[in-house]
């Protein structure tokens, strides 16, 4: 709302993800897609579904064999909300594996910090999470990672962990951080814009700060942007229908 009172001035620019386009599939944001101008995509953040080191789950396809049987088996915790990114990752995976997300039993809670605590407590079986969330965890031999949701094998800490692609299930999704601006920023502004953050994916400062937050590196321009962007929006848009979750205006 803030952003699109600054209508056509590109100097007023926000970072955008996945939330902006659940937030509107759900009901709760009166703003589609097509209401901004997007610039660029910066990089990609994927899912996490997580375990306790002791966890009779080795790995993606014991979760979903488990949840085959008796998709109440398992309680899976994720942040922030019912609906929200965590969520809906864990949910598409196990809906292309055959599952039906509404039986299976997500927990919300307030914060990432907060489920992966459940987890180690024993109050929840598994997490879905950002795959930042639960590395130094992983690092002290707390927890397991049995799956992730990008599209190759991510690197250092998570190098080992198969995606859902490996396991056999269509599971790939993505957080994607994107630069947007008001509705009605003209191209002139974009393409100064779009060459700044092309300028930007290039340094080797950002290259590295990528790869310590377990970032993938995905510049995209405007074009490319609104149209990954698009088919985003379609998928959650199909998702959340499918769940039940859309709210009354």
């Amino acid at each position: 709302t803030y952003l699109n009172q600054h209508a056509g001035n590109g100097h007023y620019q926000m970072i955008g993800n996945l939330n902006v386009l659940i937030s509107r599939a759900i009901g709760l944001s009166p703003y589609a897609h097509t209401d901004y101008t997007w610039i660029a995509t910066l990089f990609d953040e994927f899912f996490a579904i997580s375990v306790r080191a002791d966890s009779p789950l080795a790995n993606g396809r014991d979760l979903v064999a488990r949840l085959q049987h008796d998709a109440g088996a398992v309680v899976i915790g994720v942040s922030t909300s019912i609906g929200g990114a965590n969520h809906l990752s864990a949910a598409l995976a196990l809906q292309r594996a055959g599952i039906d997300p509404r039986r299976v039993k997500f927990v919300a809670f307030k914060g990432s910090a907060q489920s992966v605590t459940a987890l180690l407590g024993g109050h929840v079986d598994a997490v879905s999470t950002a795959v930042s969330a639960v590395v130094p965890l992983m690092r002290s031999g707390q927890l397991r990672t049995i799956t992730v949701s990008s599209p190759q094998r991510l690197g250092g800490p998570l190098a080992t962990v198969p995606t859902w692609l490996e396991q056999g299930v269509q599971g790939t999704m993505t957080n994607f951080r994107a630069v947007i601006a008001p509705k009605g920023t003209d191209a002139a502004a974009v393409g100064f814009w779009e060459h700044r953050y092309a300028q930007l994916a290039r340094q080797d400062e950002w290259k590295k700060d990528l790869e310590r937050n377990l970032w993938a590196e995905n510049f995209l321009d405007a074009g490319k942007t609104v149209a990954a962007v698009t088919e985003y929006a379609a998928a959650v848009e199909t998702l959340v229908s499918m769940l039940g979750l859309r709210k009354s205006p």
